[in-house]
């Protein structure tokens, strides 16, 4: 009988010690838990506070790009911003660009274009007489080896002068130059063989640019009051 008491004794003191030790660890757990989850807790190097020193300036704290979570960081942070200032972003001043300056164009008015004095024109230079037509021009028939104009050029005195540039061009523009000759049995002499249809030649002395030294004088070919003579002469004198 007594051992029996013993065991009802010892089995009751046996689970007052589990009942203890369970309650206990509860009231351990829920205290840690509250310690973790208060202010005194781990809190990110740049949101912590510091005690600012009297008169010394407060410098703005710098809010990183992108907000990462270090390792070992709860889960349910949220930083505190309330002493966080933004600066806001300056933009640029912009440069000036110079605009080039266009000077304004002048105009002469009407009024001073009418009354504007007229510029004389130039006087058009006569055609030299250097050498002049010794006589009219000679219509003949069959006393040359076919259709020509021909003659001789002389200085004052009569002498031949060889060298010397005649121009003749017909009435359609086409334009043919020879030299008076200088062979000894022939100087001065000239001659221009005529082909194609008849028509009016226009011979004169030029220089080498087509200036004329002479009168122009005008000379029939197959046309006019001689419509058959092959022989056109004309001899040319230097004064």
């Amino acid at each position: 009988m007594a051992k029996r008491g013993y065991g009802l004794a010892f089995l009751i003191v046996l689970l007052a010690a589990c009942a203890a030790a369970f309650f206990g660890g509860r009231y351990l757990l829920r205290n840690f838990q509250g310690g973790a989850l208060s202010g005194g807790g781990w809190a990110p190097p740049d949101q912590r506070t510091a005690t600012p020193v009297a008169g010394a300036p407060v410098a703005a704290a710098a809010v990183p790009p992108t907000a990462q979570v270090p390792a070992g960081r709860p889960a349910d942070f949220t930083p505190d911003l309330s002493r966080v200032t933004v600066v806001p972003f300056a933009s640029p001043t912009p440069t000036a660009v110079a605009r080039p300056v266009v000077a304004p164009v002048q105009t002469r008015s009407a009024a001073v274009a009418e009354t504007a004095t007229p510029e004389p024109l130039p006087t058009p230079l006569l055609p030299s007489t250097e050498y002049v037509a010794a006589g009219p021009v000679r219509y003949s028939t069959g006393d040359c080896p076919g259709n020509y104009i021909l003659g001789r050029v002389t200085g004052p005195n009569g002498n031949p002068l060889p060298d010397v540039r005649l121009l003749l061009v017909d009435e359609y523009g086409n334009a043919e130059a020879k030299f008076s000759k200088a062979g000894a049995n022939e100087a001065g002499q000239y001659d221009f063989p005529l082909f194609g249809g008849h028509r009016r030649f226009y011979l004169s002395i030029a220089d080498s640019g087509g200036n004329p030294l002479s009168p122009v004088v005008e000379i029939d070919y197959g046309v006019g009051a001689n419509p058959q003579a092959t022989c056109h002469r004309l001899d040319w004198r230097k004064q």
